[in-house]
């Protein structure tokens, strides 16, 4: 499953301790934390270095799976998969100078499509906070269904608990070529 992937401008690869400089310099941006439920804001270079570690091991263990979106040859983004067996929960982010150019879609589909041929009827949630109106777009525009009810979550970067949005997709009834 954690494997390198190819798509037209892309490559996901599995990520790795040496990827924390990078992941560092981009991540520690008030705009990509706050969107985020677990990412504190600021986000020193140490802490970041420390959370790089931990997803690497918890893909040794097939507890989470993180890959490196690289456009490019550039570090730009990173993709995280989290849970075990048919459901699966997704999270992601992308550099700011980075947003706009549709990578975080072509990463997605990029890694749905490959998911999908794996396992057949996956399920995947994501959630989005209500203000996140781009990403609740691209998730809506890549297949994944909105669901009524709103639910509460901490954010570590605004220190209090947001309305966020629940998305779901389910491989046997959508098309992932976004």
């Amino acid at each position: 499953m954690h494997e390198v992937l190819t798509t037209d401008r892309l490559t996901l690869r599995p990520l790795e301790t040496t990827d924390a400089t990078d992941f560092a310099r981009l991540v520690n941006n008030r705009a990509i934390c706050r969107m985020t439920g677990t990412f504190p804001y600021p986000f020193p270079k140490p802490s970041v270095e420390g959370l790089v570690e931990i997803f690497c091991a918890r893909a040794v263990t097939g507890h989470s799976y993180h890959w490196t979106i690289l456009w490019q040859e550039q570090f730009v983004g990173v993709i995280g998969l989290f849970g075990q067996a048919e459901t699966r929960e997704i999270g992601y982010w992308l550099g700011e100078p980075f947003w706009g150019k549709g990578l975080m879609k072509e990463a997605l589909c990029g890694l749905i499509a490959h998911l999908v041929k794996l396992t057949p009827n996956l399920r995947m949630i994501a959630g989005v906070f209500t203000d996140n109106t781009a990403s609740a777009h691209l998730l809506k525009t890549i297949g994944f269904e909105q669901k009524a009810e709103l639910k509460q979550t901490y954010s570590l970067a605004r220190r209090q608990t947001m309305e966020g949005w629940s998305f779901q997709f389910e491989a046997n009834s959508v098309s992932s070529d976004g």
